[in-house]
């Protein structure tokens, strides 16, 4: 899928994604999503890719969902955008068994920090037990231990005392 949206090249064996639209913090609508989404495709096909590298272009990484498209008439309704953008990226993020590197070079809200986290979380011994689909309470963790983003809905962040 050729798209402006997405920078797709390679680099021997490393696939390199950066989301291009800087001028709304790479926030994501409909053709971005879908183009990532068969980038990401793409990489997990091409044997000859080691490894994948993600960022985003200008000051952002992604500042999540594009809102003019969320809230126009003509757009899609959010059940629709969740179910066809993003759980397919978050979906090929935890499914590809290639190194995956996001470069976070600036603002990660929302949909950018859900697809940020299940990347960095797999970067970080301990931060999950055994591998990088499953997931442990909060509450075994110590004070100073990475604590990684959980996205918006996962709740309150541990106090240590």
């Amino acid at each position: 899928m050729a798209s402006e949206s997405i920078k797709f090249e390679r680099s021997g064996q490393l696939a390199l994604i950066s989301l291009n639209r800087p001028d709304v913090l790479n926030s994501f609508n409909r053709e971005m999503a879908l183009a990532l989404q068969e980038s990401l495709r793409q990489c997990d096909a091409d044997e000859e890719v080691r490894a994948i590298y993600i960022t985003g272009e200008g000051r952002a990484f992604c500042a999540g969902q594009d809102l003019e498209e969320a809230i126009s008439k003509e757009g899609p309704e959010l059940q629709a955008i969740v179910a066809e953008h993003y759980n397919p990226i978050i979906a090929l993020l935890r499914h590809i068994e290639k190194p995956i590197v996001c470069f976070v070079n600036g603002v990660a809200a929302g949909a950018g920090a859900n697809i940020a986290w299940p990347v960095t979380s797999s970067l970080h011994p301990g931060s999950l037990p055994s591998s990088r689909h499953s997931a442990r309470s909060d509450s075994s963790r110590t004070a100073g231990e990475h604590i990684p983003y959980q996205g918006s809905s996962a709740g309150r962040r541990p106090r240590h005392s």
